[in-house]
């Protein structure tokens, strides 16, 4: 593996990720997590997205086809990852219809449940969502209001002193994709939600 270049590659991928592709958020935090160490599987999985990515490479962010609306979607993956027994939380931030913040992390404690789990991801969104108010806020910007969703009902009831509205289901959280593999039906679904769609490649 010492001929590999498997940190330039996942580097690469990641300065895509941070950039403009959301929906490889996942996959490039379980490939990175072997930087130090990576393995001939490792070195497989990588060699999979490039092929993704190429295929997908006039897949972009839209903005400005919605309502001036900040719209967040969390979500928890309770057991991502079996050898650590932590889980995942992440969320996705829109304005106007399209993604502008998003992130995937490790909690730093071990959940007792998926409750416990939803709602680590619900209070880091929701940190998110009064940093982008406040943004807003001092550029002058009309906006008409914010919301947070969860699927998951018993965090919803637990946040009653938040801007909620009622949750999407499973099938229409865009941040679906950032905690674990879906099919591409579903990556799909995801993608028109934050306003990720192909564009004609110029001639």
């Amino acid at each position: 593996m010492i001929k590999i270049p498997y940190v330039s590659a996942v580097g690469s991928l990641m300065y895509a990720m941070v950039g403009t592709r959301t929906d490889i958020t996942y996959v490039i935090r379980v490939v990175s997590r072997f930087m130090s160490i990576p393995g001939r599987e490792h070195w497989v999985v990588v060699k999979w997205i490039l092929p993704y990515m190429k295929g997908t490479s006039s897949v972009c962010l839209q903005f400005g086809l919605g309502k001036p609306l900040v719209e967040g979607f969390t979500n928890s993956n309770m057991s991502a990852y079996v050898d650590t027994s932590r889980s995942t939380s992440d969320y996705v931030m829109t304005y106007t219809g399209g993604a502008v913040s998003w992130q995937t992390r490790q909690p730093n404690s071990v959940a007792l449940s998926t409750t416990e789990v939803e709602y680590m991801a619900v209070v880091e969104a929701y940190k998110e969502v009064i940093w982008m108010k406040d943004f807003i806020g001092e550029k002058g910007i009309k906006h008409e209001e914010f919301r947070l969703h969860c699927d998951n009902k018993v965090s919803s009831t637990l946040r009653r002193t938040q801007p909620t509205t009622p949750g999407p289901s499973t099938e229409e959280n865009g941040s679906d994709m950032l905690t674990k593999v879906l099919s591409t039906e579903k990556l799909d679904v995801c993608r028109r939600r934050i306003e990720m769609a192909s564009n004609p490649m110029p001639e």
